[in-house]
């Protein structure tokens, strides 16, 4: 009998290809999957899954291939209880591999690599492939299925066996069915299927970070799908390049592929029927998505936050999880971004259960990665570096070398925070080798910055200036004014730290006209937060206030909380310097109330420093205990470790306990 699964996928499958076949499709198949003696198919798909099992267990440590055996029963009620059609033949084998792999861990107590049971079930379908003109002849669907419906069918099929791979992390595997695919597709002139292949070859390299093979692969596949006449084919060959495009740090070219997959998206559902239930949002949200991350990497936060809301709306209600959780990626960084720690947790964690569930082991790490962004920026570094480890090691099993490098970066941060200098280069230029090799210009940016981070601490300024500017060109080279006027406010930094003042401010003056070139008002902010503690260090108090209040203006206007909380400190620190000690107080508990309520666990910390000063200043030393308190009890909620350390020290000493 032919397994329940391997029917839903044939007769989902022919069904896509050919209306004519649909239903003479589905009545053969059911006529097959009937006990016949000349139609042992069923029965040897189940002794190659479970011969295929049997290799798997073996190569598990410590585990008796005889246990696959002892539980085929439940495994083979499984997958008989599984639904007999899926919404795509993707859908069908991931439910296969994971209702074994659960089985195995229930009844066998065998702990067997996913990874390794999704190769048995490849191989046992690569039999069920091999047997389908058995399974149609004899049957209407030798008249009814041509020789190319037949080797469409085929096609399919592998391309779902390569993304199950890919998703898996058996990228060797997934290029094999890919270059299978294309191959049927040229061999029967199947367009579509030759630009699957294609694509699916692009997106390995991709993931391996070879962005030169990654682009020959989009750009064959949508010059497929422009003869194939695929209008939305065409425009998921622009969102690939464009993500390329992203990867490098061209932001330019990246924006001008996922708008040309926009403007396409937006006519063909233009041109479609809404009363029909035909119509396809989903490459709108693509779209949306991709360019809402351009939007962040250019600082127009707003920006991307309405366009990622957009299309979130757009993958729910259209039922692509998948989507969605990408989606709530962005959202969750955009909410870390803004010191909103509880929501980008909640967001990072919900993308990781969908990835956990579609199979996604490279999304499942880049949540890991996200969680461990929020667990850092909570001051919690053990949580952040088990969040990274892992991260890493689901990156290597993945294949994905991009995500390798980024984990290094963040294990990079992690060491450099606890000291560990030496460690923290050993990370950075692992990742900057990784990025150097894969084309990523970003990553390689960002990696020569956290290396200047690293020659400051060390007071090695020359060698901070030769990294920060060698960063600052690279992104200047490759389409990315924001980060360039990043890295200059950090050469800003450095000058200031060797009172180099007139050549400090000549770089956050440079910074800020680039932010605002672009239309960055968070960076603006930033540039003009970095001027007013200039001013603070030369004892301009009042061009440091000036700055301030146009920093909290900017925010505001921007609807940035962070930059605005940052203002408000350092106001309540310019009326501290001054001695004007009521309003100190009164612009700090503003500024603390604020930081407060966006999250912001450092910058109510600072706060409560300034309170602090100003209390002792005025010989009210129960007041400034009253403060400690404060802060120790918004530091415990949102679970902000150093702080709480930190302010449990400062009350200590006030106290004297």
């Amino acid at each position: 009998m032919l397994p329940a699964v391997a029917i839903g996928l044939a007769a989902s499958t022919i069904a896509e290809t050919d209306d004519v076949a649909r239903e003479t499709a589905v009545a053969g198949l059911e006529r097959a999957s009937a006990p016949a003696e000349s139609e042992p198919l069923g029965e040897a798909f189940d002794a190659a899954l479970r011969a295929q099992l049997r290799d798997a267990v073996a190569s598990a440590d410590g585990v008796d291939p005889s246990a696959i055996d002892e539980c085929w029963p439940e495994i083979a009620s499984a997958l008989r209880s599984l639904e007999t059609s899926f919404d795509t033949p993707m859908d069908g084998v991931i439910e296969l591999t994971d209702a074994i792999d659960a089985t195995i861990d229930a009844e066998c107590g065998a702990s067997v690599p996913a990874s390794s049971v999704q190769v048995a079930v490849s191989a046992a379908y690569r039999d069920l492939l091999d047997g389908v003109p058995s399974v149609v002849r004899g049957t209407e669907l030798e008249t009814a299925i041509e020789s190319p419906v037949e080797d469409r069918l085929r096609a399919r099929l592998l391309h779902s066996l390569g993304t199950l791979a890919r998703r898996r992390g058996a990228l060797d595997a997934a290029s094999g069915y890919y270059e299978e695919t294309a191959a049927i597709g040229r061999d029967v002139g199947d367009l579509r299927a030759e630009a699957d292949g294609c694509e699916g070859l692009g997106i390995v390299a991709d993931q391996r970070g070879d962005l030169d093979a990654a682009e020959e692969h989009f750009e064959a596949a949508l010059e497929l799908r422009r003869e194939a006449g695929d209008r939305h084919g065409v425009s998921a060959g622009h969102n690939a390049l464009g993500n390329v495009a992203l990867k490098r740090g061209n932001l330019d070219a990246a924006e001008g592929y996922y708008e040309r997959s926009l403007a396409i998206e937006r006519e063909e559902v233009d041109r479609e029927d809404p009363d029909s239930g035909a119509v396809d949002r989903a490459g709108v949200a693509r779209a949306l998505d991709n360019l809402g991350r351009v939007a962040a990497r250019r600082g127009d936060l707003s920006l991307a936050r309405e366009r990622h809301e957009e299309a979130l709306e757009i993958f729910e209600a259209t039922g692509d999880r998948h989507g969605a959780a990408n989606t709530r990626i962005d959202l969750g960084s955009l909410a870390a971004d803004r010191g909103d720690l509880d929501d980008a947790a909640a967001r990072f964690e919900r993308a990781r259960e969908a990835f956990e569930a579609t199979g996604d082991r490279a999304g499942v790490a880049s949540a890991l990665g996200n969680l461990g962004t929020v667990a850092d920026d909570r001051g919690d570094l053990a949580a952040a570096a088990d969040y990274y480890e892992e991260s890493l090691v689901r990156h290597e099993a993945s294949g994905d070398r991009h995500g390798v490098a980024v984990d290094h970066v963040n294990l990079g941060s992690i060491a450099e925070q606890r000291g560990a200098l030496a460690a923290a280069v050993d990370h950075f230029e692992t990742a900057n080798r990784i990025f150097d090799e894969i084309g990523a210009v970003r990553g390689a940016a960002t990696c020569l910055d956290n290396l200047g981070e690293v020659a400051r601490q060390r007071d090695d300024f020359d060698l901070a200036v030769e990294h920060y500017d060698e960063a600052r060109q690279l992104r200047a080279e490759n389409g990315d004014p924001c980060g360039a006027a990043e890295t200059l406010i950090e050469l800003g930094e450095v000058e200031r730290e060797r009172r180099a003042f007139e050549d400090a401010e000549a770089y956050y003056r440079r910074s800020r006209e680039r932010f605002a070139a672009a239309g960055s008002d968070h960076g603006v902010a930033r540039s003009l937060g970095s001027l007013a503690v200039l001013e603070r260090d030369r004892g301009n108090l009042d061009a440091a206030k000036d700055h301030y209040e146009r920093q909290i203006r900017t925010a505001r206007d921007a609807g940035e909380p962070t930059h605005a909380v940052a203002g408000l400190v350092g106001l309540a620190g310019v009326a501290a310097e001054r001695g004007d000690h009521d309003a100190a107080l009164e612009r700090g508990e503003r500024a603390f109330e604020a930081a407060v309520d966006e999250g912001a666990i450092g910058a109510a910390a600072r706060a409560v420093d300034v309170l602090v000063e100003v209390c002792l200043l005025r010989d009210e030393v129960d007041d400034a205990i009253g403060w400690c308190e404060r802060g120790l009890e918004a530091a415990e909620e949102a679970g902000h470790e150093p702080v709480v350390e930190a302010l449990r020290r400062r009350r200590s000493s006030l106290t004297g306990e």
